[in-house]
């Protein structure tokens, strides 16, 4: 039982290599998370501020990995042109768009108040 424990980490670190080394909206989203982190060790963001931030990056990491998996799932039973198969990808990239915009509002919700106290407005 160890073994197939271990194995899940394995498999999940795999996917999100493949994540990242393959899907262009990912890498994006990697920076994006890699902005949101700067910004918030340069604004010494509180803990809980912390929580809602790396929630967020989570969330959206989730969201464009089940998009991917939903997308190449599609792709290898139906590859030919479908309508619901066409409606499942795009219901799946709404997901994304979803998390990715809610995320971005919080964001701007957290450093806000910290870019209103930094430049005195």
């Amino acid at each position: 039982m160890r073994k197939s424990f271990l194995h899940g980490f394995l498999f999940a670190f795999r996917g999100l290599f493949i994540l990242i080394k393959e899907e262009r909206n990912a890498r994006f989203h990697l920076f994006a998370a890699f902005c949101a982190m700067g910004l918030g060790v340069l604004l010494e963001l509180k803990p809980l501020e912390w929580t809602v931030i790396l929630m967020c990056i989570g969330a959206v990491f989730a969201a464009e990995a089940l998009n991917s998996a939903v997308e190449r799932l599609a792709n290898k039973i139906h590859p030919e042109k479908d309508d619901l198969i066409k409606d499942a990808k795009d219901l799946a990239a709404a997901a994304v768009l979803v998390v990715s915009i809610s995320s971005a509002v919080i964001g701007i919700i957290i450093y806000i108040p910290y870019f209103k106290e930094y430049f005195e407005i």
